[in-house]
């Protein structure tokens, strides 16, 4: 039997002591009547454990117990079981409830759903209820923004089609967030609101983006505002950042988004994760990319990480590694800069003309701007070229966003910074690369990491002082290290009051 997490909570220990006991009408009734403060992040992990070991016959005649208890399984990674709890007769017999289990399957997607599979789940929930006019999804408590209406099916979808490379559509459809009636439980879903922000900030409307982050920020108060749902607007800010060219801050709202992906489990997040730091130029190196949900869980993160890494082998001279990565990466608009520049390199111009030749038109302003700097390496020096250079130049002030010029292919940047005003290409360092890591200051977290390197706090601890966990610590020290070109603590700080008493170096 599973064990519940430990707590000085005395409902948890009541809880602990009736799961124990068997006594599972006692437990079902802690639950229903303390629902609030057992999904609240200190006491969830008691609420999954309790959930882990509940038998199904003991909801198997209520069907709103059976599809929470199968969602709370769900993220937490435990799809066998949530799987049990949504194959009871309750559940499958009822189109409704068969509806709403398809919904919770397909929001796990930042946990065990794959983007692809998601989207055929929504299909047949919604083929479910169109095909039983009668019928409408369970409201489940701790679900309601997802199974209360067809809003939360509708805010899904986006986040799946953006999984997949579908962002434009995304977009589109997560609009729905911009016309809701107060009272629809979407309206103030943490969850609804930064997947909003995150869409919107890869389609490239910034300021949209802003403003549906700073909406889950306040939704998610200080209780909520370091567990999954919120974890997309982090990652919204981070693309903000890196488009206004302040990477110092794009780091730190990236550790945050990582650090909730790794103490959920949710290993389609950490990919997405990985994607938005290589569009950002962030190492990542520290952190494993995924978990047991496997690699291929978010198509888009898989597209955008392959051409970067095929750029990364190409630059550092490692041509055959670079094609034998070019053959399995497919080019996505967010990411077509790199894998121009690669393509162009082991295919040839002709060859790469051909293949983006039978790519639709980008949709998204992003995608609009990065394709102009790839037809600008596609087409001779000349006045062709600099007429897409400038084009990309106009989108770039258009977005409010110079950073994401730094997403130019290597072969045009040189004319691209010849074209330019100097504000501009403040994001673009002369070689071509976004802002590196001994080119930017210190963000806030690597400054209070760093001064605490000076004394004699072990990562355990410096981890409990700063609320982060020791990965996430030992990522930070990784990079202090790496800017400041050192291999231990001590000539990081030796390293480090050397630059603070000579701001040259």
């Amino acid at each position: 039997m599973a064990t519940l997490a430990s707590s000085s909570s005395p409902l948890v220990s009541d809880l602990e002591a009736a799961v124990q006991s068997g006594d599972w009408d006692r437990a079902l009734t802690l639950v229903v009547t303390n629902w609030a403060e057992l999904v609240a992040p200190e006491s969830f992990a008691s609420l999954v454990a309790m959930a882990d070991a509940l038998p199904t016959s003991v909801v198997a005649d209520q069907p709103v117990l059976a599809l929470g208890t199968g969602g709370i399984l769900l993220i937490r990674g435990h799809s066998r079981r949530a799987g049990e709890f949504f194959d009871l007769a309750v559940v499958r017999d009822d189109p409704g409830a068969r509806a709403t289990a398809l919904a919770l399957k397909a929001h796990a997607t930042w946990w065990l759903t794959a983007a692809e599979e998601a989207l055929g789940h929504l299909d047949e929930a919604a083929a479910i209820l169109d095909a039983h006019g009668g019928a409408s999804l369970v409201a489940v408590p701790g679900f309601e923004p997802l199974t209360s209406g067809r809003t939360g099916l509708t805010v899904s979808r986006a986040r799946a089609l953006a999984l997949v490379g579908q962002v434009a559509s995304a977009a589109t459809l997560i609009g729905v967030l911009d016309h809701l009636a107060d009272d629809d439980p979407a309206a103030d879903s943490v969850s609804a609101w930064a997947t909003k922000a995150w869409i919107e900030a890869m389609a490239g409307d910034l300021d949209g983006s802003s403003r549906a982050a700073d909406q889950a920020f306040q939704l998610s108060g200080e209780e909520w505002a370091r567990t999954p749902p919120v974890a997309p607007a982090h990652l919204a800010r981070s693309i903000i950042a890196c488009g206004r060219v302040a990477p110092e801050e794009a780091v730190d709202q990236l550790g945050q988004a990582v650090e909730i992906a790794r103490q959920a489990h949710a290993w389609g997040l950490l990919q997405v994760c990985h994607a938005v730091a290589a569009m950002c130029g962030v190492t990542m190196d520290d952190f494993p990319e995924s978990g047991p949900a496997g690699p291929g869980l978010v198509p888009l993160a898989g597209r955008v990480l392959g051409a970067h890494r095929a750029r990364s082998r190409l630059r550092a001279g490692d041509r055959e590694g670079a094609a034998a990565l070019l053959d399995v990466t497919q080019p996505t608009e967010l990411a077509l800069g790199a894998w121009a520049e690669v393509a162009t390199a082991v295919l040839g111009v002709e060859l790469t003309s051909e293949v983006l030749a039978d790519l639709p038109a980008p949709p998204t302003p992003v995608g609009r701007l990065i394709r102009a700097t790839v037809d600008a390496l596609l087409t001779p020096a000349g006045e062709m070229r600099d007429a897409h250079l400038v084009l990309a130049l106009t989108l770039a002030d258009r977005l409010g966003a110079p950073g994401l010029l730094s997403a130019a292919p290597d072969g045009v940047l040189a004319r691209l910074r010849d074209l330019a005003r100097p504000d501009q290409v403040v994001g673009l360092a002369a070689d071509g690369n976004p802002p590196g890591d001994s080119d930017r200051h210190w963000s806030t977290q690597e400054q209070a990491i760093l001064e605490r390197l000076d004394g004699p706090l072990t990562v355990a601890q410096i981890s409990s002082e700063l609320h982060l966990s020791p990965h996430t610590v030992k990522w930070y020290v990784a990079r202090i290290y790496r800017r400041l070109g050192v291999h231990n603590r001590a000539d990081a700080v030796e390293a480090a009051r050397r630059r603070s008493s000579n701001p040259a170096l």
